[in-house]
């Protein structure tokens, strides 16, 4: 379990140059995977599909494309999108962008061993079964804009995710959908249950709660800002081409701060208590190395072979599953109506097994 790291600010971008040409590199892969190689195999696997083999676009295209989005100039009012990446053009522009690319995409190719050949239509999707290779791309692109995130919430999306291999256009999707302020279509099903919802949502960040990774957003079915796990998160939806390209500056705004004091829908609204235990000294250390909570020392405890700490949450079901996890070796002290909910929880555990045979 991979400690806690924090961004700060909405869009944090990375901090050197080299960083820059990474992210562009992912995203140049992601954006290929996805609109030039994927349509390409859906239409082989149709036997040649017409419908299916025209929503895949050329290198050239993407290739312009990039380069408009990675400008930013859409983001100002005064500027458009040129669009100019439906049509054809001259293939010197194309190939200058091209070379401008190549480096960025070596980059890639490089750190993860993500390859791609226009040339030759190849792309290597191997990296697609393995669960670390996606866990090390997508958390260095998260690292680049998500407002706080840890490896362990991300490997819960990994084992969730329908299709690993889809993580870093989604997380590609999110960052531009942040930046522009533009909706996006997901298919969620709530913690505890067995339906999916079709939602329309605005996000405005992503975070890390309690081991959660989730995204902040507003929810257009009720206009209310909620949280939403993207472990629970089943399929997604969104033009990007279209959603770039006709780009209308909102005046959509979040304020966490705000968001956290006074909306009902906060989960950071719960109440943050200081619980207080007693713990074995030699899972004292192994304690601290496995838990994303901060943890303070009070002092010695029974025998001096036991230390008193304290741990803050807003969580209590968590901090009874710790107590479940270390058994004997770690002894809830206080508060004292928190110590009263676990021993009626352990009574009504100990009633429910007594009878079972």
């Amino acid at each position: 379990m991979g400690p806690k790291k924090k961004t700060k600010g909405n869009h944090r971008q990375p901090k050197s140059i080299e960083q820059y040409q990474i992210r562009f590199g992912l995203e140049a892969f992601a954006l290929a995977r996805e609109w030039i190689f994927k349509p390409s195999q859906d239409a082989l696997a149709a036997k040649q599909n017409k419908s299916i083999e025209a929503k895949a676009i050329k290198a050239g295209q993407l290739y312009l494309f990039l380069d408009e989005l990675h400008s930013y100039t859409w983001l100002n009012r005064n500027n458009s999108f040129s669009k100019s990446f439906e049509s054809e053009t001259k293939t010197s522009v194309t190939e200058k962008i091209r070379k401008r690319y190549e480096p960025y995409l070596s980059m890639v190719s490089q750190n993860y061993g993500l390859n791609i050949s226009f040339q030759d239509k190849t792309l290597d999707a191997s990296f697609e079964e393995n669960p670390q290779r996606i866990h090390a791309i997508c958390r260095d692109y998260l690292l680049g804009f998500a407002h706080s995130y840890n490896d362990s919430s991300l490997e819960l999306v990994i084992r969730n995710w329908a299709i690993p291999g889809d993580l870093l256009y989604f997380f590609l999707v999110l960052r531009y959908a942040i930046l522009g302020k533009f909706p996006i279509e997901i298919q969620y099903s709530k913690a505890m249950f067995l339906t999916e919802t079709t939602r329309k949502i605005y996000p405005y960040l992503i975070v890390s709660n309690e081991g959660h990774l989730s995204i902040l957003a507003k929810d257009l079915r009720d206009n209310k800002t909620k949280s939403f796990l993207i472990s629970r998160i089943k399929n997604f939806k969104i033009d990007l081409k279209t959603a770039i390209g006709n780009y209308n500056q909102s005046d959509l705004d979040f304020n966490l701060r705000q968001y956290q004091e006074s909306d009902p829908h906060s989960k950071f609204l719960k109440q943050e208590i200081t619980y207080e235990f007693e713990i074995s000294n030699r899972n004292l250390d192994f304690f601290k190395h496995t838990q994303l909570y901060d943890v303070t020392i009070l002092g010695n405890g029974r025998n001096n072979e036991w230390s008193k700490i304290a741990i803050k949450s807003h969580n209590e079901r968590k901090i009874f599953d710790l107590l479940f996890n270390y058994g004997t070796f770690i002894q809830l002290i206080g508060p004292e109506d928190a110590l009263d909910r676990f021993k009626m929880e352990l009574r009504e555990l100990h009633q429910f097994y007594t009878n079972v045979r």
